[in-house]
């Protein structure tokens, strides 16, 4: 065990053992063993090991030691901002020692310059839209803001319910500042396949156009309406008198026959 890290430990039992008598002795025993577990991967410099045992120990049981080591170790991953955060509490702890409390301040003004920061600018509505960074929803107040963050590769989403309607990856380096640009397009407008087939195709069937008057219109042959026969009487009675006045005028014509006889007009 490194020297840093007997001191750590041995700073836990001083600083937690009068807590420690308080709590349950088996989430007590649990969080020394974790704790332990946490020295024993910094000392071969596995610091994810470290982050998931000083945090796992951290979760049952409150302590500005675990806090320091926890906070070392997410500066070794590169989670300098969560790091920092961690210092930041530390600092502010009236029952952390001294020199807890001297190293977190230190801790603070090495890993501030050190931050990247990301500047979300969106294009569109964002009614029903939620942005997110690195898969963390952030609250709208946050964008065009330059948000601190870890060096590196980044990804940005927006997302209109469960669909994702615009992304953007960016890589920002240590101290530097990039800007994302997401562009949200339009709400789409859900149109049932019934629905859109009707739009999408003329209507073909012989009643699309058919009169709406809820008395039917009654169709008749021409030779059962009475004006037709009226007509037709006219033109006979026409044509009789036209061939009478040509017989009278004209004693010596005969009439055709017919089925009704040949009819002598002479006196």
């Amino acid at each position: 065990m490194t020297t840093l890290s007997a001191l750590a430990l041995g700073l836990l039992l001083a600083n937690s053992a009068p807590v420690f008598a308080q709590d349950d002795a088996r989430t007590t025993a649990a969080a020394r063993a974790l704790f332990q577990e946490g020295v024993a991967c910094a000392d071969r410099l596995d610091w994810p090991c470290a982050v998931d045992r000083f945090g796992s120990a951290r979760a049952l049981r409150a302590s500005p030691v675990i806090l320091s080591n926890y906070a070392i170790a997410l500066a070794h991953v590169g989670r300098i901002v969560e790091a920092a955060e961690a210092y930041r509490s530390l600092a502010r702890d009236p029952s952390a020692a001294a020199p807890l409390r001297a190293d977190a301040e230190l801790a603070i003004v090495q890993l501030e310059p050190r931050f990247a920061r990301i500047v979300i600018h969106t294009i569109g509505s964002l009614d029903g839209v939620r942005v997110s960074l690195d898969g963390g929803v952030i609250a709208s107040s946050m964008l065009d803001v330059a948000i601190p963050s870890d060096p590196g590769d980044h990804s940005i989403a927006a997302h209109r319910g469960s669909e994702v309607v615009a992304t953007a990856e960016v890589h920002v380096e240590s101290g530097a500042s990039v800007t994302a640009e997401l562009t949200i397009p339009d709400p789409r407008i859900d149109v049932s396949p019934a629905t859109a087939a009707s739009l999408e195709s003329p209507r073909t069937d012989p009643g699309a156009f058919a009169p709406t008057d809820a008395h039917p219109i009654e169709h008749h042959e021409v030779f059962e309406e009475w004006w037709f026969w009226a007509i037709i009487g006219g033109v006979v009675a026409a044509g009789v008198g036209i061939t009478l006045g040509v017989v009278l005028g004209n004693p010596s014509t005969t009439l055709p026959s017919g089925s009704l006889g040949t009819i002598d007009a002479r006196p």
